[in-house]
């Protein structure tokens, strides 16, 4: 009986002790969400510092309760914020261990998560579009699976961005085409933005300037609606914070696109101008009257273009002159080498500055 007694006492104790251990699990798991909550808070500040230290806070709590989960959530935003500091190989290294202990879970949103983070890291750093790819594809599978048609969006919008930067139209535009019809009905600004601005380069490739020009054109408009949106609409998943910078890369390559697209038209060309007016018989005062309507439009649509570009550099603390020509540069090549025969009267009143229009033009001045 003495022996039945001990054992009973043995098993009390035993349970009484395991629910002890089971509220300081609960207990330090709540902790560590508390913690990885403030990371993300953090993080959408652009305190990053502040945001890493809470992630590995968090981090260690979950790797010591082996909460798989949790720590691959930390992970993922110990990635985000080594990509702020642009060490993008610790951010891989970060992601990836984030995605070995992902995989051990059956949660498929954080997998997906961390695919598109390494898909946006590797592509839009430039340092492995093929690794970039796969794991974009290996996102764009775990947002099918989920039906999520946000992450659905976003992945296709990311792959597709992929192809066309290593001039794999073909295969971009197949992703674009599939999410046209979402975006145009449901999708918010990023993604109507960032879809339109993809579609003006992909005419543009094509030398289907009227059609770029179009697509650029409501790109600029939709930048145009509410700028702030663009910021705030980044609260809804914290994955989607990584791509904050993308975002703002969209916005710049679109403004210089439409700026230079309009210019490539050449439809103000002076000579042309000075050609009708030298013969100002019926047919040619009424084509310099439409000419003439046209070449305000034009300089109202490069205008609006020219101040949320510029608008966009000063945000980013960068210096626009120099970006625009990088960028049309980079779209375009060739394009700030040749030659340029332009209305420099009707290209100032739209913004462009004097220095842009010596280098386009190839004069010394700008009169």
């Amino acid at each position: 009986m003495g022996i039945l007694k001990n054992y009973f006492f043995i098993i009390i104790f035993s349970i009484s002790f395991q629910g002890l251990i089971a509220q300081v699990n609960t207990a330090e798991s709540s902790k560590s969400k508390e913690l990885l909550k403030k990371s993300g808070k953090s993080f959408l500040n652009l305190e990053c510092q502040k945001s890493l230290n809470f992630a590995k806070l968090s981090l260690a709590i979950s790797l010591k309760n082996e909460d798989f989960l949790q720590a691959a959530k930390a992970y993922n935003l110990i990635g985000l914020n080594f990509e702020e500091f642009s060490d993008y190989k610790k951010a891989i290294e970060f992601y990836d261990k984030g995605l070995e202990l992902a995989n051990k879970t059956s949660n498929d949103t954080v997998k997906g998560w961390l695919h598109n983070n390494l898909g946006n890291v590797y592509c839009y750093r430039k340092i492995n579009f093929k690794k970039g790819i796969e794991h974009y594809k290996k996102g764009i599978h775990f947002s099918e699976k989920l039906n999520d048609k946000y992450e659905i969006t976003f992945s296709k919008l990311n792959i597709g961005s992929a192809y066309f930067a290593i001039e794999d139209f073909n295969s971009g535009i197949r992703y674009f085409n599939e999410i046209k019809n979402y975006i145009d009905r449901e999708g918010d600004l990023e993604a109507k933005i960032s879809l339109n601005s993809n579609f003006g380069l992909y005419y543009s490739h094509l030398n289907n300037f009227n059609k770029a020009e179009d697509y650029y054109l409501k790109a600029v408009e939709f930048c145009e609606q509410n700028n702030i949106e663009l910021k705030n609409k980044y609260d809804k998943d914290i994955y989607i914070n990584g791509s904050s910078n993308e975002l703002s890369q969209v916005i710049l390559n679109l403004l210089s696109n439409a700026k230079y697209i309009l210019l490539a038209r050449e439809i103000e060309n002076p000579k042309i101008m000075l050609k009708l007016n030298s013969n100002r018989d019926e047919f040619n005062n009424k084509f310099l009257k439409a000419l003439k309507v046209i070449l305000e439009e034009e300089v109202t649509h490069v205008k609006k273009g020219d101040i949320w570009f510029k608008y966009e550099c000063e945000r980013l603390n960068i210096e626009p002159e120099s970006t625009y020509l990088k960028i049309i540069e980079e779209v375009f090549p060739g394009s700030t080498s040749r030659k340029m025969d332009l209305n420099f009267i009707a290209r100032k009143e739209a913004g462009f500055s004097c220095n842009e229009l010596k280098i386009l033009s190839k004069k010394e001045d700008c009169n």
